[in-house]
């Protein structure tokens, strides 16, 4: 289920429906998500190294928060309590996608837990998809404090999520 109401436009635009969940449906979050799959299954296999591992930690961290938010609002339109974009969402999805980051990237711990949930998401979605039969296992994330460098990308994500709040912050 999804609502559409009108969001208060910028001197730029004109009036526009923002719909639960569509934050993630621009460009760059699109663009984002596809050089990500591209680089996690082709970029990483034909040239692994520097380049294709801080690529992914870049584009992941620009649309996952707009994935998170993406979630919720869906979330909330199907229980009928969205209503528009929200700014503190938005900044809750950045801020505990940047706690989360650092943590798997830094702490053992968070690490390997991250890891076996993949492992297991992704072994729940091939025995789904695929009719699979094997056993989950841990993907594999590089515990790399110099993956950190990526974190100002959020900025980048603000602005995306923030534009299509309209004027100002809202919610």
């Amino acid at each position: 289920m999804t609502i559409a109401v009108p969001r208060r436009a910028s001197q730029s635009d004109t009036p526009a429906l923002a719909t639960a969940g569509d934050g993630l449906l621009n460009a760059p979050a699109m663009l984002a998500i596809a050089l990500l799959v591209f680089n996690d299954h082709v970029l990483k296999e034909v040239w692994p190294g520097l380049v294709s591992g801080k690529l992914s930690d870049f584009v992941g961290l620009l649309f996952f928060p707009l994935l998170i938010q993406a979630v919720v609002e869906v979330g909330w339109a199907a229980v009928g309590r969205w209503r528009r974009p929200s700014h503190k969402l938005l900044v809750s999805a950045i801020g505990l996608t940047a706690i989360a980051f650092a943590a798997i990237k830094t702490l053992p711990a968070a690490n390997a837990l991250v890891a076996d949930l993949l492992g297991r998401a992704q072994w729940l979605i091939s025995v789904g998809i695929l009719g699979s039969t094997g056993r989950p296992g841990p993907v594999s994330i590089a515990l790399d404090v110099t993956d950190l460098v990526a974190l100002p990308i959020l900025a980048g994500t603000y602005l995306l999520g923030a534009r299509r709040q309209g004027a100002g912050p809202n919610g």
